[in-house]
């Protein structure tokens, strides 16, 4: 190497950067080959028949601009308008997508190499895919359907059924079309009027011949090794419902958004009260292909034996509606069946897809929301055993009697309807698959967790209560008196940990900031007792106390109590004394009768 430098001095400088090059170079190579692995004919975890061409820009800005103008369009015009805008939009974006030509993204890879172990098992069931529809963006629907055949073992994949549920325009000849081009197993039907997400899927299970179904919507991209890890849960769970991890999909550029879905998905109950705040909790640390519990799910992507669903899904009660059923199908399974079970194994791109066609809903049915809030209701009343029970539990969803007696009304219908014997109630599903930190009806009500709850009405200055925002905590003139709800921003907590909560941010609680001085400002920080779940007494910042000798709300640290400025509508920890305005009533609302 000596003689080369002195003969070649060139030579040195070439060697060091050639080198480097050729060790990248082999380290990519083992990394390639570590991460493309074939097995039973199948290349993971991006097959080369479906590895597709990045889009360019300028197809990405034309789809964009088509679409942005068809969901403007699909809110604002009539269905009669409507129908020329669709045709144009439908011919328009056909131009701009691959899809056409079976060309899609790179497949999302496998999370854990132990995933892998699914392709060695054998499955004999067969699959229905159920996917209903309404004014969908053809080429989301495309993109979709391309990915299923692209993507799934043809023995498991019976068919597809695809219900267009009373789309203003009749794209069947543009479906059957493709379709024919792409070899795809597609059964299409079409309903003239609108039968609703609920019974369309209803519609879907009953006509399906596999014996595991699959439900679906229009606008999502199934990754290699989706459905394997399903039917493995249901190998082993009969009457459970398997469900996939979803990850967001950017619509600015078509690009994963997100690595994995929130897991603070839920329906939001009337007046902001929400029965499913969690998603699920994650896998296990040591085995990250391990499927785990999860307290509810989003229903669009899920799978059961055909069995499992017509027993459990949700039939619609009011009407035409978008949503819930994934709520009511997540009671009835820990209630009634092998609970809902998650892997990370399985994965599934979603986009927003056509929510234009969801702003429809809402500018056809402006009702919708209560009638959802009515059918969500009336499934929880039928797994709470005590009358009175259940009508203080809907007074803390409703200040109006008349919504009370209507959620009672459902429920007798929905009782007609789901008939199996369930061998859990509501409570157990609060306590046991629900977050421990969750702040809900029935752990409101308990002396375990609270010394006491309500709203703090001033004592010098009646007219105003303590309200708690997302990030400051104030007074407003808006009192609720015993009408608080449980979500409600005027509704406070006083934990036997010492911290004060609120349903508002369930997992933050107030908090000095670390301030001891007159006239600090109290704030939300996340609360101890969620880092820390078996604290028994919060410390520092976070310590608050309420006597009611003196109805003074105490800060324990600085010996500093809650002072009202009403010009100001603040509070502030000012030094404790005789004050009025340091005096605060705490009124239990009507549904805490302990």
């Amino acid at each position: 190497m000596s003689f080369l430098r002195l003969k070649f001095p060139r030579l040195k400088k070439t060697y060091l950067v050639v080198l480097p090059c050729v060790i990248l170079f082999l380290m990519w190579l083992q990394n390639s080959s570590l991460n493309t692995i074939v097995i039973q004919d199948r290349t993971i975890p991006c097959p080369e028949d479906a590895r597709g061409t990045t889009m360019k820009n300028i197809e990405i800005r034309t789809l964009r601009t088509i679409e942005e103008q068809y969901k403007s369009k699909l809110t604002t015009l009539t269905k009669l308008e409507l129908r020329e805008a669709a045709e144009f939009f439908h011919r328009d974006v056909s131009k701009h997508w691959g899809s056409f030509h079976g060309l899609l993204p790179q497949s999302k890879p496998v999370p854990d190499k132990t995933c892998l172990r699914h392709l060695d098992q054998t499955f004999t069931s067969r699959v229905s895919v159920v996917m209903c529809m309404k004014n969908e963006l053809m080429y989301l629907l495309f993109r979709t359907l391309t990915t299923i055949v692209k993507r799934t073992p043809p023995h498991l994949l019976q068919e597809i059924l695809l219900i267009d549920d009373g789309s203003v325009i009749d794209s069947t000849s543009e479906i059957e079309n493709f379709v024919s081009k792409m070899n795809i197993p597609l059964k299409l039907q079409r309903n003239n009027v609108s039968v609703g997400i609920t019974n369309c899927r209803n519609s879907g299970i009953r006509k399906a011949e596999g014996d595991v179904v699959v439900i679906l919507d229009s606008h999502m991209e199934v990754s290699d090794i989706w459905l394997e890890p399903l039917l493995d849960i249901l190998k082993s769970k009969p009457r459970s419902v398997a469900v996939p991890t979803l990850h967001l999909i950017n619509e600015k550029d078509y690009d994963e958004k997100h690595l994995e879905t929130s897991k603070a998905y839920g329906i939001e109950m009337m007046n902001g009260y929400s029965f499913f705040l969690y998603y699920a909790t994650g896998p296990p640390q040591n085995n990250q292909s391990e499927a785990y519990q999860t307290a509810s799910i989003l229903g669009g992507a899920l799978a059961a034996y055909k069995s499992t669903f017509l027993e459990f899904y949700p039939q619609g009660v009011l009407g035409e509606y978008w949503g819930t059923e994934n709520s009511r199908l997540a009671l009835r399974m820990w209630m009634c069946g092998d609970g809902l079970w998650m892997t990370r194994c399985s994965q599934i791109l979603h986009t927003n897809g056509n929510d234009g066609a969801l702003q429809r809903y809402l500018k056809d049915s402006p009702d919708m929301w209560l009638h959802l809030h009515y059918e969500t209701l009336g499934d929880v009343m039928n797994f709470i055993g005590d009358k009175e029970e259940k009508r203080r539990m809907l007074q803390s969803v409703y200040r109006e009697d008349k919504h009370i007696d209507k959620v009672f009304e459902v429920s007798s219908i929905v009782r007609e309807q789901f008939k199996s014997d369930c061998s859990r109630d509501y409570e157990w599903y609060l306590n046991e698959i629900q977050p421990a930190h969750s702040m809900n009806f029935i752990r409101l009500r308990s002396r375990d967790n609270y010394h006491l709850i309500g709203e703090a009405q001033s004592v010098s200055h009646p007219n105003f209560c303590i309200v708690t925002d997302y990030n400051k905590v104030y007074v407003d003139e808006k009192c609720r008196g015993d009408l608080t709800l449980v979500y409600d921003n005027h509704l406070l907590g006083f934990s036997v940990t010492g911290e004060v909560h609120t349903s508002v941010q369930t997992l933050h609680c107030w908090d000095s900031g670390q301030g001891n001085a007159d006239g600090t400002e109290i704030i939300m920080y996340g609360c101890h007792s969620v880092a820390h779940p078996d604290l028994k007494t919060t410390y520092g910042s976070q310590n608050f106390h309420y006597d009611k000798d003196s109805q003074q709300i105490k800060h324990v640290q600085s010996n500093r109590c809650a002072q009202i400025f009403p010009g100001d509508r603040k509070i502030l920890l000012i030094h404790c004394s005789d004050s009025q305005d340091q005096r605060w009533f705490i009124k239990s609302p009507r549904w805490n009768e302990r």
